[in-house]
């Protein structure tokens, strides 16, 4: 193959001015994005009733539980 067609062929696959690993790194920022969304969160736990399923409260609510002996009792917690 002639070196005019491999190029006219290599800038076909690549658009120009951007560097060849762009989806890779917008498939990065978009997961990085995501974990930070889910985590802060539970890193950072409102105070309203709506945040009572949080990591530390669950955490806290099984220390709680692992107290209760009777099955029946620690059943009507939940």
């Amino acid at each position: 193959m002639p070196p005019s067609n491999r190029k006219s062929e290599a800038s076909l696959a690549t658009p120009a001015g951007l560097p060849a690993q762009w989806p890779m790194m917008m498939v990065t920022l978009l997961i990085g994005t995501t974990a930070a969304c889910l985590a802060w969160p539970q890193i950072f736990p409102g105070s309203g009733p709506e945040n009572k399923e949080t990591l530390p409260n669950l955490d806290k609510r099984a220390t709680m539980l692992r107290q209760v002996d009777d099955p029946v009792r620690r059943d009507s917690f939940n």
